[in-house]
């Protein structure tokens, strides 16, 4: 089972994957093949984000320091994400504006991926023990696969 560092990291290329599959699959309008995978990564993203809220942040927060407001800026993103994720989920691919919010998506899911490569994961590596980053890895991934049921 991958630590919580190779966790993290694995989501973090599958959901870049998707984001491109998505992107690619958009230029051409709407289609069941791009709702099909926009669908796949909103599950996806649903899981990851609630992974990491529920795990790497709170595992972070105490050990980096900033303490209420770090983990009030992660929830904020995450927030901002399942916001928009949610309004996918419950729109058409014919819907004006539904490209727009795909694209807000993109953006927001791009600045995170960069954000946590270059600032949680390094963070992570450092504050926690190797037992810590195992424990919280299988923590991780219990808390993804549940996070849809």
């Amino acid at each position: 089972m991958p630590d919580l560092i190779e966790a993290i990291t694995d989501d973090h290329e599958a959901l870049a994957t998707l984001l491109d599959r998505v992107e690619g699959l958009g230029r051409s309008g709407p289609s069941p093949e791009h709702r099909e995978a926009l669908d796949e990564h909103l599950a996806e993203t649903r899981r990851h984000s609630t992974a990491e809220r529920s795990v790497a942040l709170p595992a972070m927060v105490p050990r980096r320091g900033g303490g209420p407001e770090r983990a009030a800026a992660g929830d904020d993103f995450h927030d901002a994400v399942e916001d928009v994720v949610s309004r996918l989920e419950t729109s058409s691919s014919d819907d004006p504006g539904h490209f727009a919010t795909v694209t807000e998506l993109l953006e927001l899911l791009r600045e995170h991926l960069g954000t946590a490569d270059d600032e949680l994961v390094p963070a992570l590596r450092e504050a926690l023990a190797d037992d810590e980053r195992e424990t919280l890895g299988e923590t991780y991934a219990e808390v993804r696969e549940n996070a849809l049921a």
